[in-house]
Parts: C-alpha cells; structure tokens; sequence
C-alpha cells in the first residue's frame, strides 16, 4: 500500500496534467500559441489515467523526506472574510513571493484534512505535520489550489456536469476562471519566497511558533463584517463549530467557560460568531506567549503607512504595497460591488456597509455572541477596533507599534 506521501505526489502528478489544460484553455481563449508548447510540457491525454510509477513515486518520497531543512514560514492567519488573501497577494506582489494559498485546506493531503482547524499546543506530538509545513517552505508541493486556488476534483468531468446546460455551463465557467487564475499567479511560482495565507491555522499557532520558524501575522477583521460576508457568501457554520465542539482539548482548555454556550442551540448568524470568537479569541489568548502580531484590517484602511509597514516587519519583508496595490480587491473578494462594471472601492474603504445589511435581530445575536466570549475589543454599535481594550485585556505585546 503507498505511503500518505506517496499519495500525496500521486495526487500533484495529475495536477500538473491538469494545469496543462489550464494552459490550453486559456491559449484558445486569448488567441495566445501556447497549446504547442503545452503538449510537449505536459501529457494532457493522459490526464485523467496516468499515474507516477512506484520507482517515481519512491524516488519523490525519499526527496521529500530528506530535505528538511526549513526556510523561514510567514504566515497570514485569520478568520474567513477577514482580508488575509487581499494582503497575501498585496505583499506578495510588493515582495515577489511565492503566495501559498490554504495549505490546511482538507482537498491539499491526508495530513492537512487531519490537522485543518485543529487546536494544537506547544507539547502536542504531530510528527506528520512538521513535514507538511517543510514541503510548503522549500516549495516541494505543488496541489493545484495552494499554487492556484483552483480545486482539481471540480476540473475532472462527471456525468453531473451534462445533465444540464446550467451544469455544464457552471464546469466550464469554472474551467475558464481557473485557467485565469493560473496565468494571473503562475509568474509568482518562481520566487524561491513564500507567503503562506491559512485561515485553518489560528488554533495552532502556539505550536507554529513553538517547532518552526515562524513569522506570524493574524488579521482580525469586525465579527460583523466577517458575519455579514459569510452569509452573502452562502457559508454554513455548522459543520465547522461541530468540529470545534468535537476538540476535547479545544473545549477543556482555553474555552472552557464558553463550552456550554457552544454546545446551545444556536441560529446560523449566531454560529458563524462563535466560530469567528472562536478562532480570534484564541490566537488573543496566546499573543503575549507565541510573538505573533495582531494587525486590525480596519486600522490597515485607516491607517496604511503604519499597519502596513508594522505587518511587513512581522513578516520580514522590506516592501510595502503601493496604494494601487492596497486598492485591488483580493480574488476571492465576496461578490465584488460594482457599478457600471467596475468594481467600487468605497466598499473597502469604508469597511463595507455590513451594519446596514444585517438586521436588528441578526446584530443583537452577534453581540449577545461577542458578550458571551468576553470580546471588548469589538462592538455591534462601532466600526472600528478599541486597541486599547485589546491591549488591556490581552497585552499590548503585538498589538501597538
């Protein structure tokens, strides 16, 4: 039986047949000439039935075991909806770096659905993920979604896809869109730097810190902005906050005040606060122990030149993201508000206008959530961060310039 890594290589072997499609969509579309190139780069006929040989598959696994040594991990965590692939690809843009997008994301290995959105301390024994973490510093994983946020299982034909032509045309989109995708991220490949964004490492952190060589920013962004985007966006909380629940470690150690109120009954707006108290009031809790900077996403919009210089130091970059760069909405920006066909980035600048589209019902619930987990440093009734009740509450360590 093959090994988790071998697995893991046969898995980046039919990616790669599968970028070369990529390649060959997007030539057709744009009228470009590289489908003869991509024929000889990649075996596309062979996309959907070869596989490494074991000789091959041996031979990778033994690199990756081997080569161990570990560069530097800089790492943007943060909530879902809280800004961290709109600075991801900011800096990585400014810095030329390599971006990796969501290596805990469980469709990347066994080993990230294992450890995605898991509460680890400093002392817990996960001799699988170190290697995980080595891979992705010394660019020795290659999942199409961590290179190009693009998810292979969705490329693959089904016969769900022609049993209507709203199926159909819904693949193809996403063919089309992937394809984009890759020639607007496949320039940044080549940078021997990374910039990793996670929004399933905010429960590890203590353990990041802890085993490797870690710079660490987490962006906290309002509970009611982030609520209000992932209900646009259709996210169920549900299946995430059981997997907390499930968390013996999560549940008898850093919440255990809040475990009763968790394991109520709660509505979808009050459910997605708590997994959004959740993964912020835990990385609060360890600021002062772990190092890790605490970057508010409204104070990066109000304040640019001191949160974004403050957010590259944390990560030991020397350059800061222009205003145009600052100004682009990230790619995975919730239905983008447009007008005309441009997108309107008063959006942005103005932290959106969440207050307004949640109703008093839905605010009163994520307030009553926010007081149930003893966050001061956010209220329904502002807008902005108090930094001042964080440091008191938290520390100041990571926090103030």
């Amino acid at each position: 039986m093959p090994t988790a890594h071998a697995r893991t290589f046969t898995g980046d072997i039919a990616d790669r047949h599968l970028v070369g499609y990529l390649l060959f969509l997007h030539s057709q579309k744009q009228g470009c000439s590289l489908a003869e190139d991509v024929s000889a780069w990649f075996p596309c006929s062979a996309m959907f039935t070869r596989r490494g040989s074991p000789g091959q598959l041996k031979h990778l696994g033994c690199v990756f075991m081997n080569d161990l040594h570990l560069g530097t991990v800089r790492l943007i965590a943060g909530s879902g909806r809280s800004g961290t692939t709109w600075t991801q690809d900011a800096l990585a843009t400014a810095n030329g770096l390599r971006p990796i997008f969501e290596p805990l994301h469980p469709v990347t290995s066994e080993v990230a659905a294992r450890y995605s959105n898991t509460y680890l301390t400093r002392d817990a024994s996960c001799f699988d993920l170190k290697p995980l973490f080595h891979g992705v510093a010394n660019n020795k994983q290659h999942a199409l979604w961590m290179k190009y946020r693009v998810l292979a299982p969705r490329l693959r034909p089904r016969g769900a896809y022609f049993r209507s032509l709203h199926s159909l045309k819904s693949w193809v989109g996403y063919w089309r869109s992937s394809a984009g995708q890759f020639m607007q991220l496949h320039h940044l490949q080549s940078h021997d730097r990374g910039l990793v964004k996670c929004i399933r490492a905010n429960l590890m952190l203590d353990w990041v810190h802890t085993h490797l060589d870690a710079r660490i920013a987490v962006l906290m962004r309002h509970p009611g902005a982030v609520v209000e985007s992932q209900l646009r966006s259709h996210w169920d909380p549900y299946n995430l906050l059981d997997k907390y629940l499930a968390d013996q470690a999560l549940m008898e150690g850093p919440l255990q005040i809040q475990a009763p109120f968790l394991r109520g009954e709660l509505n979808r707006v009050e459910a997605l606060a708590a997994t959004w108290c959740i993964e912020n009031v835990v990385p609060a809790m360890q600021v002062s122990s772990t190092g890790h900077t605490i970057v508010f996403y409204e104070e990066l919009l109000d304040n640019p030149k001191t949160e974004w210089r403050r957010l590259a130091a944390t990560l030991d970059l020397d350059t800061l993201p222009d205003i145009e760069l600052q100004a682009q909405p990230s790619q995975t920006a919730a239905l983008p508000w447009t007008k005309n066909g441009v997108i309107d980035y008063r959006y942005e600048q103005t932290y959106g206008i969440w207050h307004q589209r949640l109703n008093a019902n839905d605010l009163a619930d994520i307030q009553a959530v926010l007081d149930a987990f003893e966050v001061g440093f956010y209220e329904v009734a502002s807008l902005r961060p108090n930094v001042g009740v964080f440091a008191k509450q938290y520390g100041a360590r990571g926090v103030l310039p």
